[in-house]
């Protein structure tokens, strides 16, 4: 399946198999029921088991403008929070095996972003990662990234592209995406690198991390032993 596809070459092949789906005449389509993510700074805590450690996510939500171009520059935030995230939490401070950062985007019912960031620690530790997950959070919105640093992040998602690029799930599920989202006359792109690695600039990613980071829009929650 991986090679080197082209538009023209990928799209008969795609619309051999899906015309030879079969057809169920059904008329489906997708209903908003008005589920949506809070707006503000909301911080809870929960109280429940009794494993010595707790559990924090921080999610960040909002509106988001469903085209490549803003897909790739949350991918980038996401990569660059993932970095600092391990740097400073995991190796500096020693305070956690694993801080994960993941984000998605969805075109219905409204185009929006997730972005959110997971971590387990010692309870007595809880507050103060917080606080310094937060300060690595406003760093990313605040520095913009030198030249040399962009270009190293244009090869880091070059290799990310080539790798995913070989495995027929992804180029299946990125093909399916296209068609979902009313964008099969550019199918094409689904093997092909994004353009838009070209225009990325320290300006322009620091622009996408002060939008999808925003300190006055984000949810957490901490899990916490319960006390006797």
């Amino acid at each position: 399946f991986v090679g080197s596809f082209t538009l023209e070459s990928i799209r008969p092949l795609v619309e051999t198999y899906v015309a030879g789906l079969p057809a169920t005449h059904s008329r489906e389509t997708w209903r908003d029921i008005g589920v949506a993510a809070p707006r503000g700074v909301i911080e809870k805590t929960v109280e429940k088991g009794i494993a010595p450690k707790s559990e924090v996510a921080i999610v960040f939500t909002g509106p988001f403008v469903y085209d490549d171009a803003n897909k790739l520059a949350l991918q980038v935030v996401t990569l660059l929070l993932q970095s600092r995230l391990s740097d400073a939490i995991r190796e500096e401070l020693g305070a956690t095996y694993s801080i994960t950062v993941e984000s998605q985007s969805a075109r219905i019912p409204r185009p929006e972003y997730r972005l959110r960031i997971d971590w387990t620690c010692d309870p007595a530790r809880t507050q103060s990662l917080v606080q310094r997950v937060m300060r690595e959070v406003e760093s990313v919105r605040q520095t913009q990234l030198m030249p040399e640093q962009v270009s190293r992040v244009r090869s880091i998602l070059a290799r990310d592209f080539e790798n995913k690029s070989e495995d027929n799930g992804y180029l299946l599920g990125e093909i399916s995406r296209r068609y979902d989202d009313g964008d099969g006359a550019n199918v094409g792109a689904a093997v092909q690198p994004p353009r838009q690695m070209s225009e990325l600039s320290g300006a322009l990613i620091q622009q996408a991390a002060r939008r999808y980071l925003d300190p006055d829009n984000y949810v957490r929650v901490t899990l916490m032993p319960e006390t006797k």
